[in-house]
Formats: C-alpha cells, structure tokens, sequence
C-alpha cells in the first residue's frame, strides 16, 4: 500500500543519509519521490571529475596555435553522452552582462551517421539554428562555419558518437577528418570526440590529429574506491527514509553482478531497488530489492504524482 501522506514521521526530518536539500521531499506522497528518483541526475564521481576538469582547462586556458583534442572511450552505456550534455550545459551560450558579448561556449552535435565533412558541417548549423541554402556547396558551407562560430565565440566543439566516422569509405573518413582538422587549425578549436574503442582508431587515422589529441576513458566498473565513491554520493540523492548502506560488501556485490559494472545498467537497478524499497515500505535498498530491480516497477505507483 502506497503512502500518500503530506508530511512525513517527526524521525525522519533530518536523516544523516541524505542531502538536507530533500528533507522536505520525505514529506511527500510515495508517487512524487519515486518521479524525484527516476529523474537523470549527475554523480560528479572521480573519472568524471578528471575528465570535466580536463575539459575546463582547454575551455579556458589561452587559445593555443595548435588547439588540444581529447577522445574520451568508452561502451554503450559508460555515460558519453551524459558527458557531452554536460559539457555543453557547464558552457551553454550566453552573453556577458556587462559588455554584451558572446561568453566562450561549448556546441555538441551527434556524429550518428556523419561519415562526411558535408554533414558535419549541416549539423553545427543545425544546432546553432543558422539556415543555409540547400544550393550552398561544401566550400559554402564551411566557409559558414567557420565566420558564425568565430562571431559566436565558440570555444570547443563536442562531437558524440565519433566513432561512425570510421563507418564511411575511405574517402569520407579523410574528408570528415580534415573537416575537424580545419576547425582546430582555423578556429584553433579545443575539440572533444566521444566515441567507443573505434573512436582513437579514426583519430589515430591522422598524423596531425593523432599528436594533438589525448585518449582517456570511462571506465567498466569494478569494486574499488571510486565505486564506493560513487554508491556513497548517490545514496545522498535517494529520498528514502532509511540508510540503505550501499556501500556495504553484500550490496556491492549484487549491484556489480547485475549490472556488468557498466553505468547505465548500475543507476538502472538502483532506480528500481529505490521504488521497491518505497513501494515495499522498507525505505531502503536491500538484496530483495535489488533482485526486483530486474523486472520494471508498477506503473501505476506513478499515477498519483502531482
């Protein structure tokens, strides 16, 4: 039976296993904690941190001759994108205050399918909402690219899903390369590529991409500091009126067995074992719950959410 009270027991109003900024959530009915639980949220967990810290320093250091690179791996699921929207969220597009001109900015575009400079570039324009004329030849269109991202003060360009550009010819690679060649040289654009192990393969394709770019990875999970880390910060997100505790061996244990140690799997089960352990009336993650993770919750414990 699902709890649909306003206001929660008097012994929960400051529980030490979670952020005080959810206190006021233990208060609310079983529905509106659960749509809380299942929100995206980012856990600043340590590859991240280095990673993003990385990216901060080719963000804002001095604009360099030779502009630096990063490729970042890893497998479906590992958090690319995450990553990527993030980038792009920390850097979004805005205007000095004072002086009302463009801040430095991040664009993210999807490389799903790009295997050519054409469609490189029709993709950056997409994204900053400038039209071109279907006539425009590919000299046009770069020559757009280039004159819009200078006036806008772009100063990185996050490409997800680079590793496609392996999926075309020969001939498309080369072009799409050098189409990313030219904005590092002309631009002298920081640029970050997140792909799978294919990505440093197209990178690596290029003598002069292959010196300036380094290759770094998220990782495959595994019970170690920063897993722990990491199930200690996001039991702080839960608002569950209980200490879950999983950082303990057992928990450990069960949360890496059923996810394989990739991201996605891990914060999947971890959603799903918090709306059994709230539907149950447990209010923590137990083994129990954990094993229910594997089948969808309810749908219906959704429906009484504001």
């Amino acid at each position: 039976m699902m709890n649909t009270s306003s206001k929660a027991d008097s012994s929960y109003a400051s529980p030490a296993h979670i952020d005080p900024s959810l206190y006021s959530l233990l208060g609310e009915s079983d529905a509106t904690r659960i749509q809380y639980i299942l929100k995206d949220r980012i856990i600043m967990h340590t590859p991240f941190k280095r990673i993003t810290n990385q990216v901060g320093w080719m963000m804002r250091e001095p604009i360099r001759t030779r502009a630096r690179g990063l490729v970042v791996q890893g497998e479906p699921g590992f958090g690319k994108t995450t990553l990527g929207e993030y980038i792009q969220s920390r850097y979004p597009r805005r205007l000095d205050n004072a002086t009302k001109k463009p801040l430095p900015f991040a664009v993210m575009i999807s490389m799903s399918g790009a295997r050519d400079a054409r469609t490189i570039y029709n993709r950056i324009l997409e994204t900053l909402n400038v039209p071109v004329a279907a006539y425009y030849r590919i000299a046009d269109r770069e020559l757009t690219v280039l004159r819009v991202l200078r006036e806008i003060n772009c100063r990185m360009l996050v490409l997800d899903e680079a590793q496609d550009i392996v999926n075309g010819s020969e001939r498309e690679q080369l072009r799409a390369l050098e189409a990313i060649k030219l904005l590092t040289n002309e631009l002298h654009l920081p640029i970050v590529a997140l792909g799978t192990k294919r990505v440093e393969r197209a990178f690596r394709a290029d003598e002069h991409l292959a010196a300036r770019f380094a290759i770094t990875a998220l990782p495959q999970w595994k019970r170690n500091d920063e897993l722990l880390d990491f199930l200690a910060a996001y039991e702080r997100t839960l608002p569950l009126r209980k200490a879950s505790g999983l950082t303990s061996p057992a928990l450990v244990k069960a949360i890496l067995k059923q996810s394989d140690g990739v991201l996605d799997h891990i914060l999947r089960v971890l959603r799903f074992a918090a709306v059994y352990a709230i539907e149950s009336g447990e209010e923590r993650i137990t083994l129990a719950n954990l094993a229910a993770a594997e089948e969808f919750p309810d749908f219906e414990l959704l429906e009484d959410a504001a």
